[in-house]
């Protein structure tokens, strides 16, 4: 380790690998798929287009949440640098909502929808509130969103689950019923 960082020579712990080689080589999920095909494939073949495209981006944006409370776990990064990271990625999020659903010509942005359901995911497992409360010049009512850090691990860890499980079973339904 060279502070706090993986490096190449990191042995991590991830089913005996190299943590930091498998994320650079893209660790392809076959044992998920099941029929010896790349997940990637499964759902290139049974989603197609635009909803292939959000649930793959779906899939990487929740990944890098679901790996930051592994590394955390690990040691390799502190509950600090965890805290942060989870924080850039719920304020990316609401940017990338902000910026509108879908293009100037009506499609989806793949952004835009695959953040909304990460939020609208943490709001339903209770990791992400609204919260009201006074305001403190003019005690009138003012609402900010809360991130709740002790419910935000296990909520991600079950989006995961979910998202590599549609993918790796080709489900369009459960797709477009957690994207749509």
């Amino acid at each position: 380790r060279s502070s706090g960082r993986v490096t190449q020579h990191d042995d991590v712990g991830l089913h005996g690998f190299n943590v930091a080689r498998r994320v650079q080589e893209r660790l392809s999920l076959d044992h998920a798929a099941g029929r010896g095909r790349k997940v990637n494939n499964v759902g290139a073949e049974a989603f197609g287009g635009q909803l292939a495209s959000t649930l793959e981006e779906l899939k990487a944006q929740t990944a890098s949440l679901y790996f930051t409370d592994f590394l955390r776990r690990k040691g390799v990064v502190t509950e600090a640098q965890a805290k942060e990271i989870y924080t850039h990625s719920i304020v990316w999020a609401f940017g990338h909502i902000s910026q509108g659903m879908f293009t100037g010509s009506g499609n989806p942005k793949n952004y835009s929808q695959l953040a909304a359901v990460q939020v609208g995911w943490l709001m339903d497992e209770g990791a992400l509130a609204w919260e009201v409360s006074p305001d403190a010049v003019t005690g009138k009512p003012t609402g900010r969103f809360v991130i709740v850090y002790e419910k935000l691990a296990p909520a991600v860890e079950k989006l995961m689950a979910k998202v590599v499980k549609i993918k790796a079973t080709g489900d369009v339904g459960g797709a477009k019923a957690l994207i749509e």
